[in-house]
């Protein structure tokens, strides 16, 4: 449209836009703002970051950074202020990278769950003391993790061929753009082996040495809930013209299989170990099985090395464990250390807070939770008639086909509760689509990776 001179003013006649449909849901994006800025305030930190993704399908549900700045007045704030650090702050992750170079060595067959290994309390590598937080003794590496014991985890790096390492850490997507549709993005930091000292793997294997961003992390994570998948992150599902047609969708893309389902499975597996009897006891979500790890990295400032009494609290997860919904990532830099400064402490409970809060919101259901089953009977009265509800009646749609959040989309105003078997796209149901069932009933969708099984297998053998 033509601008038009009023006046000596440049008048711009008004015209309908595209739409950009977004991958972000406003209540989710609204839970994780709070609980991040709640964590930030408490523990006197500098900032902080935190990362939501829908794991079968890559699409980005919420993503927060505080302090925050107002868009609406951009301009009275500096451009270091304005940086969305979710995508461009790079950090090493410490101990939350255990499990990556963990899972790498798992799928080459290098350690297993049951192995056992012993812990003084530190371990010397080329003149180089290097501790752990306290003495775990004998244990084994299963156990490792779930205590975060540096020794066993440095002991795991030194077996993996270090060329081998390198690219199996960047099928999980480190040291390199991971391609999401928002601008500064940075790649991390994640050097060539022919630049590594002896020292490089042992120390990378438990997140030093390294560099990521929160979102590199996030996805990674959501790979191992995603049997080994690791997908491409979307934040715009759909542009459409003002009458309604699409000038183009955004769907799911699988970028590698980054280990095979069988070892993303079984550190799974450990991770739950981690937030059931670990040092991430304070992730636990009310029934629902949370697969996560800590990460307390110390800071490290250019020119000086670590700074003693600098870190960042880390914590990785998703839930429910076997048929997830939500994969996070959340970095909370610099926390006054008189207040706390342990990934466990500091970063875990916002996963549980917003976890808790979030699949309360999607309405998940788990069998073990008759409470809420009760409350959610006693609120009928309250119910009002939403899209095909009629006599206290639902007709069940037909969800085949959809995302595991497509689904959610498509449940959310019905008064049904929603059992997901395994992930992806929903393949089957029960109840059968139309059929008529009471308020509160349970639909179970039953999931399979996007593209099915084949593809994954058949990518999987080319991959080696």
């Amino acid at each position: 449209n033509n601008p038009i001179p009023i006046n000596g003013e440049i008048i711009y006649p008004e015209f309908d836009g595209y739409t950009v449909e977004l991958t972000i849901d406003l209540q989710i994006q609204g839970i994780l703002e709070a609980g991040l800025k709640h964590q930030v305030d408490a523990y006197g930190a500098k900032n902080g970051s935190a990362v939501i993704i829908d794991p079968p399908t890559g699409e980005i549900l919420a993503i927060a950074n505080y302090p925050a700045y107002d868009p609406n007045h951009f301009g009275d704030y500096t451009e270091d202020s304005r940086a969305n650090l979710s995508v461009r702050g790079i950090f090493e992750p410490g101990s939350a990278f255990k499990v990556f170079s963990g899972a790498l060595a798992l799928d080459a067959g290098l350690v297993k769950a049951h192995h056992a290994f012993y812990c003084p309390g530190y371990i010397t590598l080329y003149g180089h003391r290097i501790g752990c937080h306290k003495t775990h003794n004998k244990m084994d590496y299963r156990r490792s993790i779930e205590v975060s014991c540096n020794v066993a985890a440095i002991t795991v790096a030194k077996k993996l061929d270090p060329n081998k390492f390198f690219e199996g850490l960047q099928d999980f997507g480190f040291g390199s753009k991971t391609g999401v549709q928002l601008p500064g993005e940075e790649k991390g930091l994640m050097r060539k082996p022919s630049t590594w000292s002896g020292l490089s793997a042992p120390m990378i294997g438990i997140g030093q040495e390294v560099s990521v961003t929160p979102i590199q992390l996030a996805m990674a994570t959501a790979a191992l809930a995603n049997g080994g998948r690791l997908m491409k992150p979307r934040i715009v599902r759909s542009i459409r013209k003002p009458n309604g047609e699409t000038v183009r969708n955004y769907h799911p893309e699988v970028k590698k299989q980054t280990v095979s389902a069988a070892t993303a499975t079984l550190m799974g597996s450990i991770m739950e170990g981690v937030v059931r009897r670990g040092t991430g006891r304070q992730a636990k979500i009310p029934v629902f099985p949370v697969a996560g790890k800590t990460g307390t990295a110390q800071v490290a400032m250019p020119g000086i090395g670590y700074v003693a009494d600098k870190y960042n609290a880390v914590f990785i997860g998703w839930t429910p464990l076997e048929a997830p919904v939500m994969a996070m990532s959340i970095v909370i830099r610099e926390p006054d250390p008189k207040k706390g400064h342990y990934g466990g402490t500091v970063a875990a409970p916002l996963f549980s807070w917003v976890g808790t809060d979030a699949l309360s919101y999607m309405r998940m259901f788990s069998s073990a939770n008759e409470e809420r089953q009760r409350s959610r009977r006693k609120s009928q009265s309250r119910i009002r008639s939403v899209g095909r509800v009629k006599n206290g009646m639902v007709e069940v749609p037909d969800l085949r086909g959809l995302s595991t959040r497509e689904v959610h989309d498509v449940m959310l105003p019905l008064p049904l509760e929603f059992r997901p078997v395994k992930s992806g796209v929903a393949v089957s149901q029960n109840p059968k689509p139309k059929q008529k069932v009471r308020i509160h009933s349970t639909l179970e969708v039953t999931f399979e990776p996007i593209g099915g099984e084949e593809l994954f297998a058949d990518m999987a053998t080319r991959k080696k």
